[in-house]
């Protein structure tokens, strides 16, 4: 569509001082175009965002057991006395003296052993090494929990 509007100043009888300009929008055909090409990008990238998210879910739980390990190590120092980490479910655990953790939704503990640590008030374990797994569907982690304490996911 064309429209013409003329400088300031400038009397319509004066069209030489007039300028033309042409304003355009979109039509139905490029906007559907565009939305069939974010469609397209939509479908291939959703598998792919799905796929991560449950990465981090399981990355984020083995992170969440490690501090809370980490803590009840801590209290255990603090107190100089023995701090028990106990798994109560597949998917809780209870540090004692300090309160219930909940694994994420669908993460889960599996092939675990052993049910109770016992952090000494050195901050070491009493039954030395001690391998935790976590599973969402095909994803696993490994926390490894050394006997001087330290805790890692593998």
């Amino acid at each position: 569509m064309a429209r013409s509007t003329c400088i300031a100043g400038d009397t319509p009888l004066r069209a030489s001082s007039c300028t033309t300009r042409t304003t355009r929008g979109c039509t139905l055909v490029e906007t559907l175009v565009t939305v069939a090409i974010m469609g397209i990008v939509a479908a291939i990238a959703t598998p792919e965002i799905a796929g991560v998210a449950r990465t981090l879910r399981i990355e984020g739980s083995a992170q969440a057991f490690v501090g809370d390990l980490n803590r009840a190590r801590s209290e255990a120092i603090k107190r100089n006395s023995v701090v028990k980490v106990v798994l109560a479910g597949a998917q809780r655990y209870l540090i004692v003296g300090v309160g219930t953790r909940y694994l994420d939704d669908e993460v889960r503990f599996t092939g675990t052993s052993p049910d109770t640590v016992h952090f000494t008030g050195f901050g070491t374990t009493e039954d030395g090494r001690e391998v935790y797994t976590l599973q969402l569907g095909e994803l696993e982690r490994t926390i490894v929990l050394d006997a001087a304490g330290q805790a890692r996911v593998e």
